[in-house]
């Protein structure tokens, strides 16, 4: 029940619109549809992502903007009301950078950077990551990829959220994420 108050938290505050540092949260119902059945075969990890990405193209080229969406053949990029598709298959990786919105258990939210030691998730399936609307929010399913014990020792803590700083593409089938827990 507290990841998906806090789940309902961070979605609200992105949905709620970019203030300039600090916003009121919204109520929301994002997580509270989903059946214990589905729950007990998902282990849900909220993300954050910053405001821009740079898709680094396995051919050497690059494209750079916020990321707006992630299916299972390809990302779209946005910047400057244009938009870029690029399919999976020719990015290497994806990496993350700027402002982050970082909730509070008050209700609020504020702006914060990504810093520090990235955790490694390897062998996460592509279709383990979803993008949420408005684009800086989403989840991954770690069912596949982490055991219950490691799960656990990276969603246990209320006072962090996870930021995702690289998605790095393996093959057609997995992604691995480096995410950074960020305070409250």
């Amino acid at each position: 029940m507290n990841k998906s108050f806090i789940f309902l938290c961070v979605a609200s505050l992105l949905i709620s619109g970019l203030s300039r540092n600090v916003s009121a949260v919204p109520t929301s119902a994002f997580h509270l549809t989903q059946d214990s059945s589905v729950l007990a075969s998902q282990r849900l990890l909220d993300v954050a992502f910053p405001e821009s990405a740079t898709v680094n193209l396995a051919s050497g080229g690059s494209y750079t903007g916020q990321l707006t969406n992630f299916s299972a053949l390809a990302v779209t990029l946005s910047a400057s009301g244009m938009s870029q598709i690029v399919p999976l298959a020719e990015i290497s990786h994806i990496s993350f950078y700027g402002n982050v919105w970082i909730p509070s258990p008050e209700g609020t939210r504020r702006r914060g950077r990504i810093r520090g030691l990235a955790q490694t998730i390897a062998g996460v399936p592509q279709s383990a990551l979803v993008i949420e609307s408005p684009y800086d929010v989403g989840t991954i399913d770690l069912f596949s990829a982490l055991s219950n014990e490691e799960y656990e020792r990276l969603s246990s803590n209320p006072n962090q959220i996870h930021a995702v700083k690289e998605i790095i593409f393996e093959n057609s089938d997995e992604i691995t994420i480096k995410v950074v827990s960020v305070r409250r």
